[in-house]
């Protein structure tokens, strides 16, 4: 597997405080078969969680010969988790905040329990100046299920989806395993990720059950060959997908 959204550079945010928690959850991240992760801190503008680039690097330099000291073989790669600003190009562009290795591919997060008006505007800058936008965990946005045809709306702006495997198991509520299987159905899931912060990552250990809730080649898909994308710059195919309706009792369908 490879993690493109994982919280282990220590020292940033609310991930790993120490290099030490850092190794200890590079070692269950082995443990559970994963091979390269692309490390991605929170970026917040105006928050303790501003770490720029420079002091990400010196980390992750420093990380990486601890990983090599302590015999754990994973591949260790760069990129930021950045929180919805008006400012995120600028940000990206004057070196504060990162993309995924470096890649055409940004990983943002929007607001938990706010829904962002200016979204459409900021996806259609970023993807003026070649930037593909991903979009972390669109299952836990607690106003998604007032709205599914948002995903779909952003979907069709060239947006990118990036699942918690653990949506999948229920360990962010009923509502979130709801949708994130909705998204699977309409095949607008492009990754799957563990989106760990500690050693006690929930979906970490989960890995090992897609296959209970996945076909194999969409586990395949959406952990391997899709992130291998990004790594290595290159583009994705979307697949066809197909607006969500309302059913029965007003359920998404």
């Amino acid at each position: 597997m490879i993690d493109i959204h994982n919280h282990a550079l220590f020292g940033i945010d609310d991930g790993a405080s120490s290099i030490i928690d850092s190794i200890n959850l590079l070692k269950e991240c082995e443990k559970v078969g994963i091979k390269e992760i692309i490390l991605t801190p929170h970026y917040i503008l105006g928050s303790k969680y501003n770490s720029n680039n420079k002091d990400k690097q010196k980390r992750l330099k420093y990380l990486k010969e601890q990983a090599k000291e302590n015999n754990i073989n994973i591949e260790l790669y760069l990129g930021n988790e950045i929180y919805y600003d008006n400012d995120l190009l600028n940000l990206l562009e004057r070196g504060e905040a990162t993309s995924l290795n470096n890649s055409k591919y940004v990983l943002f997060e929007l607001p938990m329990h706010q829904k962002v008006n200016s979204l459409r505007n900021i996806v259609f800058e970023l993807k003026v100046k070649g930037y593909i936008p991903v979009l972390a965990h669109p299952e836990r946005y607690s106003y998604i299920n007032d709205d599914l045809n948002l995903l779909y709306e952003l979907a069709k702006l060239g947006v990118l989806f990036q699942c918690n495997i653990g949506s999948f198991f229920g360990i962010y509520g009923k509502e979130a395993k709801k949708i994130v299987k909705l998204l699977y159905k309409h095949k607008l899931i492009t990754f799957l990720a563990t989106d760990s912060h500690k050693k006690e990552s929930k979906s970490l250990k989960l890995i090992k059950n897609l296959d209970k809730v996945l076909k194999k080649k969409d586990i395949i898909k959406y952990t391997e060959t899709n992130p291998k994308k990004i790594i290595n710059n290159e583009e994705i195919t979307l697949e066809n997908t197909t607006p969500f309706k309302k059913g029965l009792f007003s359920k998404w369908k």
